[in-house]
């Protein structure tokens, strides 16, 4: 299947946070570790996140909840913002939405993208998901085209969820957005518990769980 599109290029629109949640990114480079401990659940990490930030030492952390011993929690005092880190993950997972999504600070309308949510500094898009295994039913496979391609292609294939590699810029439109991730990674200040998918309440042991509670 091909197909042509025009671009028109248009303002640059910023609008809510509700379209940043459930992030993936992968195959990221991380800056140095500033210290590491063991932590039982992500908002203890989080809260020693914020005892370094008081010094101007914490703008991210990472937590694996899957591992029990050891340190699991890992402090990073990042010079680049939290944008210009996930422009360098080679692969990225966004739920399918009615308008595009990228994550920078801005983001610029075109005919593919008549609107679109910037998910950048102090949004939902600083709550990643990472070293996840995508399990989900490919439904498409898009090679060689940019993500804003990518996503109108997902969309008008009512696919649930978008598995883009940056390098080689192909897409998968995928079924469902299940997956098993390892890791969580947040920038300082993020609201975890606002900004976690919904009926998402944990990855144990490295996969993610429904909350009972939900029905579902």
């Amino acid at each position: 299947m091909y197909w042509t599109f025009n671009f028109i290029v248009g303002l640059t629109v910023v609008t809510g946070q509700q379209e940043c949640k459930d992030a993936v990114f992968n195959d990221c480079q991380f800056p140095s570790v500033f210290t590491a401990i063991h932590a039982d659940n992500i908002h203890a990490c989080a809260d020693v996140c914020e005892v370094y930030a008081s010094i101007g030492s914490c703008s991210m952390y990472s937590f694996e909840e899957y591992e029990v011993i050891g340190e699991n929690c890992k402090i990073y005092d990042m010079q680049a913002t939290i944008p210009e880190f996930q422009a360098a993950c080679n692969e990225v997972g966004v739920p399918v939405h009615d308008e595009c999504v990228f994550y920078d600070d801005e983001c610029t309308v075109t005919n593919l993208c008549p609107t679109c949510t910037a998910c950048g500094t102090g949004t939902c898009g600083g709550d990643m998901q990472m070293d996840c295994e995508f399990q989900g039913l490919i439904m498409e496979r898009h090679p060689g085209i940019p993500f804003d391609t990518c996503q109108l292609l997902c969309r008008i294939e009512r696919a649930t969820y978008i598995h883009y590699y940056r390098e080689s810029k192909t897409c998968f439109c995928m079924a469902s957005d299940k997956r098993v991730c390892k890791k969580q990674v947040v920038q300082h200040g993020t609201d975890i518990d606002g900004c976690n998918p919904e009926n998402k309440v944990s990855c144990a042991n490295g996969e993610w769980t429904e909350d009972p509670s939900s029905g579902i």
